[in-house]
């Protein structure tokens, strides 16, 4: 093991998330079981989510995140490293490529291309940044 890996795998990643709809609600204790992930950041248009996902990091005993309105204002907090999207399918794409740009590690829940110029766009967003997007999923289907 390299010093270098060691430090990486000894410290804590920040992330944080855009869209608080049930699914962000459904995976936040995830987050919270995870000693090397701190979620220091959320987002979302509306107040109504926000306030319900705060009471979450409450009832859990964590720290109140930064709350935002506008995802691209959390995207400009250097310390966040990723970013988990759990909004609607019709928003993941162009949201991925922006927090990709902006040089964060992105996760998106399922669905989200409406077109394959959606797909080409987050293939070249990949190709500008060298960010990585990984498409959430937890079943397969034939």
């Amino acid at each position: 093991i390299t010093k270098e890996w060691s430090e990486t795998m000894s410290r804590t990643v920040k992330i944080g998330i855009i869209g608080l709809g049930p699914r962000a609600e459904v995976l936040l204790p995830s987050f919270f079981a995870l000693d090397d992930v701190e979620v220091t950041a959320i987002c979302d248009l509306y107040d109504e989510p926000i306030q319900k996902i705060l009471g979450v990091f409450s009832k859990n005993g964590k720290p109140a995140p930064k709350t935002f309105h506008n995802y691209h204002d959390m995207l400009a907090l250097e310390e966040i490293e990723a970013i988990f999207v759990p909004t609607s399918w019709n928003s993941h794409l162009a949201i991925a490529a922006d927090c990709m740009e902006a040089g964060k590690y992105v996760a998106i829940e399922v669905g989200g291309a409406a077109s394959l110029e959606e797909l080409w766009q987050l293939i070249h967003a990949y190709e500008r940044t060298k960010k990585p997007c990984m498409m959430l999923e937890n079943c397969c289907y034939c």
